[in-house]
């Protein structure tokens, strides 16, 4: 029977001393810190050859597997066990989260797809380690079956029966190398390991490659540290103290990569500026009332200037609030004398078409005056002909023929 609980665990020293940048690999180890906190697994069955184990996600059936060897027993293999929930859609370039829990008996007995890479002419081969590149074919079969959700562990639980299981065993947690471009714990069989020293083995499969590469360079260092550090705290600090495991003792993890060197640089870097920045705090708090001061000050500043700005802009809205004001009141006093010049342009207008009919008037009976008159002298002059020509008539007598 084993617990794979992870209580009164501590980070191991060679993890408080060194610095570097974080890694997608930190956060999948971190992960794996509070999946060995959570979860808590109970051996259902031990003698046949699918163990099943209780964890706080749910139930896992694993498969037993003997190992080569006259002295070396058994050991239970876990395989494709979920440490995060899948990193797809919008979770694809964020860090990794718990995973979900499952009903009924998950089957752990087969390896789960490993995160997209590619291992032909990334590089040149001379950059690459000796092994892989002697060994590419072999890389290339693990690496057929590809998928984003590839964020899955494998354990291998030794079944030796002697005094030494009442100890604690300890956990090893190995994390595949390839400088974050290629790589699968898939590749690494814990089976011997587990067995010969009676130990957990643990190989998992973090994200590498292109997917890998932009999460690195999207994410502050804020994220990269302090959420996953942050992480592995509260889950520790959850559990009750005071009680031990008798399954797991200790959980360290081992590379031949620098992925685990920037893991370790990073938990050493964020806990150095911790306990600086708690250092300062407890000898110099007028750190903190001098901080407030300043605050305050550049604060007051601010606002006297925003003050000066808002009378500024008080006053000009004023100013030309009364130029609108005067702009208005011209505006009346011209729509007002236009009003004045309509007024008089129509009387004009009227007393000019009254005495043009007045001279019209007088014109025409001018014009009938003068009519009447010749008229007159007319009638006076053909009267004055008629007698002339009466008179020249009388005086001339009958003609003889």
């Amino acid at each position: 029977m084993w617990l794979a609980e992870f209580r009164h665990h501590r980070l191991p020293a060679h993890l408080s001393n060194r610095r570097g940048t974080a890694t997608i690999a930190a956060r999948h180890v971190l992960l794996l810190w509070m999946l060995c906190s959570y979860w808590q697994f109970t051996v259902v069955t031990s003698q046949n050859f699918n163990p099943t184990v209780n964890t706080q996600f749910g139930k896992l059936r694993g498969l037993r597997v003997a190992v080569p060897g006259e002295v070396l027993k058994p050991i239970d293999q876990y395989l494709g066990v979920p440490y995060a929930a899948p990193p797809i859609g919008e979770k694809r370039f964020m860090p990794p989260e718990q995973p979900s829990s499952w009903s009924g008996i998950k089957n752990a007995t087969h390896f789960t797809p490993v995160c997209p890479q590619n291992i032909r002419n990334t590089v040149p081969e001379i950059m690459m380690p000796i092994w892989f590149t002697y060994n590419l074919d072999t890389v290339a079969n693990y690496i057929q079956d590809q998928n984003e959700d590839c964020l899955y562990l494998n354990i291998y639980v030794p079944t030796e029966d002697d005094i030494r299981d009442t100890e604690a065993r300890p956990v090893m947690v190995y994390i595949h190398g390839g400088s974050y471009m290629e790589g699968t714990g898939n590749m690494i069989d814990g089976s011997v390991l587990a067995s010969y020293g009676n130990v957990i083995v643990i190989t998992l499969n973090y994200r590498v490659g292109a997917v890998a590469r932009t999460q690195r360079e999207n994410t502050s260092w804020s994220q990269k540290a302090g959420v996953g550090l942050k992480t592995v705290t509260e889950a520790v600090q959850r559990w009750p103290y005071g009680e031990c495991s008798k399954s797991t003792k200790a959980a360290n993890p081992f590379s031949e990569s620098a992925s685990v060197r920037e893991l370790q640089a990073e938990l050493a870097s964020a806990c150095e500026e911790r306990d600086k920045v708690t250092q300062e705090l407890k000898r110099t708090p007028e750190l903190i009332e001098s901080a407030l001061a300043d605050v305050r000050e550049q604060f007051d500043s601010e606002v006297r200037q925003l003050r000066q700005a808002a009378e500024r802009s008080r006053g000009e809205a004023q100013e030309s609030q009364a130029a609108r004001e005067e702009a208005q009141q011209r505006l009346q006093e011209a729509h007002t004398q236009l009003e004045e010049s309509s007024l008089n342009l129509e009387q004009l207008h009227a007393q000019l078409i009254s005495q043009q009919e007045t001279s019209d008037r007088a014109l025409q009976e001018r014009v009938f005056e003068t009519e009447d008159c010749c008229a007159q002298q007319l009638r006076v002059m053909e009267s004055t002909q008629h007698g002339k020509k009466r008179t020249h008539q009388s005086s001339a007598g009958p003609v003889s023929i």
